[in-house]
């Protein structure tokens, strides 16, 4: 799965400091009024921690010349693998629902048998205007990172939710990396939208990174044709399209998925505990916030992350 693998943690860079262990990897993250770390999983989610990883996180913590040696693992995991069963040696783990995940099942019923009325008019009028291409994500990384950025201030998401331009440089140099499904002006062959998506070899399943789109495309319906292409292009195997995103209009982007979708799945998140004793000490300081880990203030996380 292309979000665990070290290459592509070392482009998050923009939510903290990528570690690279060898055999595990994870996003170092200062706690706010301490000297302290803590580790975050990759994004926008992962596979469940290996045990051996956690145990070897606990014996970092006796490296005293390693400054971001955790005191807690926190991450989202992904939707199609089974949450961790047996953390690690003795690891305290909090595990909780986080949202649903719509997809869609290839062994079901098509979500495109389901499409209303408005929905083919939408796309008959859509592939006037735009042609569709499947292709790596190389080149387009530059007026993609735009798009991105554009979005995240219309729509008000929070930094530690919103890549930066240096993450999609950095994955377009990923091999293998990310498939682009191009949106395509049909007037003169210009870029106008385009739909990220990762591969996972251990599940066979396509998993979306992204879906981003220049001015005016939704208007003629550029990202239904989109993700009508991937169903007719990519779903012969499951395809995970993500769900709710933070910020303004987050619900009626979901009501969009859910026109491609004909299954729904709950992605998790963990947070597992590798320093008990300085643990203790930490929360025993501060409050106690509704939040992964508990003891970071949810305001400060969302503002300044």
């Amino acid at each position: 799965m292309l979000f665990d693998d070290a290459g592509y943690i070392a482009t998050l860079d923009w939510i903290g400091q990528p570690v690279d262990r060898g055999s595990y990897c994870y996003v170092a993250r200062r706690i706010p009024g301490t000297m302290h770390w803590d580790a975050r999983g990759s994004w926008p989610y992962q596979s469940a921690p290996d045990p051996q990883a956690l145990d070897a996180m606990v014996a970092q913590r006796g490296n005293a010349g390693d400054r971001t040696a955790p005191l807690t693992w926190t991450g989202v995991i992904r939707p199609d693998r089974p949450l961790p069963a047996s953390p690690g040696t003795g690891l305290s783990t909090l595990v909780r629902p986080l949202k649903p995940h719509l997809w869609h099942d290839p062994c079901a019923a098509p979500a495109q048998a389901r499409y209303s009325a408005r929905t083919r008019r939408r796309l008959q009028h859509a592939r006037s205007v735009f042609d569709v291409r499947v292709s790596p994500f190389w080149d387009q990384w530059q007026i993609i990172s735009t798009w991105q950025d554009r979005l995240a201030r219309r729509r008000g998401i929070p930094a530690v939710s919103s890549p930066d331009a240096a993450h999609f440089r950095g994955i377009s140099r990923l091999e293998p990396g990310l498939t682009c499904i191009e949106l395509r002006d049909r007037a003169d062959g210009s870029l106008r939208g385009g739909l990220l998506l990762a591969f996972a070899s251990d599940t066979g399943a396509w998993h979306a990174h992204s879906c981003l789109v220049d001015d005016g495309v939704r208007d003629a319906f550029g990202s239904f044709l989109l993700y009508d292409a991937a169903l007719e292009r990519l779903g012969d195997r499951p395809i995970y399209w993500g769900g709710q995103p933070s910020g303004a209009n987050g619900a009626g982007v979901f009501r969009f998925k859910q026109r491609f979708s004909n299954a729904s799945a709950m992605a998790h998140l963990v947070s597992i505990d590798i320093a008990r004793h300085e643990l203790d000490r930490l929360r025993a300081s501060r409050p106690a916030y509704a939040w992964m880990p508990d003891y970071r203030n949810p305001g400060d996380e969302l503002a300044h992350c």
